[in-house]
């Protein structure tokens, strides 16, 4: 017996097999879509979730839903799920699925997972800002907040203690921000500033007067400007560092 399938399917099934996997992308209509490719040529995957705000690596992921946080293993199986009334809690994975944080402004707590089970931490102090960027080793988590003069912080806590460890300004950069390994992404004059691990910042072309960042794996951000209602990958390591237009998803898929 054959099966046929529409023509209009087959180049997105053979892009898909045949390109890389750059990571995971939450839309503003709360899709989340794999995105295929590299450079400027990207496709979309369809929708396989609805989430309200999500951070990839490429070990996992961990995502807010209606009422709960999941914690998804590579191949997108859930893992672990924690209850959360936070619409918009804020979310962070630097690498393995150890590194899966979540910061509930409700409730001022940390929840992290162990590698056995989401714990929670209830943080001993305040914040000196807003909170915009959140990363965690399995022993501290960092924040970097946006004071209310517009500087960034970067705020260390002891994810046993939840003692606030330490705030250091982060010269040179404006809020909101984003750490991403040893980069933080933050918006200037010029465009999108990405202030490199030797302290260096090099400026990329960037049209919008706002932006909402979300990591979509290791190494790669999605950026999403509301006034525009646009998408873009910014793609950082070593020797890279580039921004690309991410392709819009089309209507009803």
């Amino acid at each position: 017996m054959k099966f046929l399938l529409p023509l209009a399917v087959l180049p997105l099934l053979a892009a898909q097999l045949s390109a890389p996997k750059a990571g995971n992308v939450r839309y503003a209509d709360g899709g989340v879509r794999a995105v295929y490719g590299f450079d400027a040529d990207f496709v979309l995957g369809p929708t396989w979730a609805k989430a309200s705000t999500v951070a990839f690596s490429e070990k996992g992921g961990i995502l807010a839903l209606l009422g709960k946080i999941e914690l998804v293993r590579a191949d997108r199986s859930v893992l672990a799920e924690y209850p959360a009334p936070d619409a918009h809690p804020l979310l962070g994975i630097s690498d393995g699925l150890k590194t899966a944080i979540a910061w509930l402004p409700s409730s001022g707590a940390l929840v992290w997972w162990t590698g056995s089970r989401f714990q929670t931490t209830q943080l001993a102090g305040v914040l000196p800002g807003t909170p915009t960027s959140l990363q965690s080793d399995g022993a501290m988590a960092t924040f970097l907040v946006t004071a209310p003069d517009g500087s960034v912080l970067r705020v260390s806590v002891d994810l046993a203690s939840g003692d606030i460890d330490s705030a250091d300004v982060v010269l040179g950069t404006r809020g909101p921000a984003y750490a991403e390994g040893g980069f933080v992404v933050f918006r200037n004059h010029q465009g999108l500033a990405v202030e490199q691990p030797n302290g260096s910042i090099r400026t990329l072309p960037y049209p919008a007067p706002d932006l909402q960042i979300e990591q979509m794996s290791s190494g790669w951000l999605h950026i999403h400007s509301a006034a525009l209602n646009r998408d873009w990958a910014l793609h950082l390591t070593r020797s890279v560092c580039a921004l690309w237009r991410l392709p819009e998803p089309e209507a009803g898929q």
